[in-house]
């Protein structure tokens, strides 16, 4: 038996299909180009991946004693987060940027773009839906803020 992993890559990232084994393996439906390569050996490795690219990935192992088909894996493409909405209420700014359900993220900011480290906005937050929402009093001039999502 043949056992891949299900893996999940931020779009633009790199993926890695594979046996870790030095045996011959053929990707069917999947053909080198200029952003996959190895369709044709133990590793398929897909650069830049695209949401196009998500779905169920397998291999055929074959030696001189026959071929078997792997497990399916599956490639799941997140979109990093973008900030789609900005709001003041009073002293309160509250933003919400596009999520994957039950996917961690961190707040960051900073009170110059010439400050030396982002720095965490509260707690890590574990989005509920397509949508997770923050909020920050604003105590300052200017603030200048990210949203990074977490491993």
């Amino acid at each position: 038996m043949v056992s891949l992993h299900n893996h999940h890559r931020v779009a633009g990232g790199t993926a890695h299909v594979g046996t870790g084994s030095p045996i011959s393996c053929a990707s069917t439906n999947v053909t080198d180009n200029a952003r996959i390569s190895g369709s044709l050996t133990n590793i398929l490795m897909i650069s830049n991946v695209l949401v196009s690219d998500a779905g169920s990935y397998q291999v055929v192992v074959t030696n001189a004693y026959g071929s078997t088909n792997s497990a399916v894996t599956t490639l799941t493409v997140i979109l990093p987060p973008q900030v789609q909405a900005i709001t003041q209420t009073g002293t309160a700014l509250s933003f919400a940027w596009n999520a994957g359900t039950g996917r961690t993220y961190q707040v960051q900011y900073k009170n110059a773009l010439t400050d030396g480290a982002w720095l965490p906005l509260g707690s890590p937050i574990t989005a509920a839906g397509g949508t997770a929402t923050a909020s920050d009093a604003i105590t300052n001039s200017q603030r200048y803020y990210g949203v990074e999502l977490l491993p």
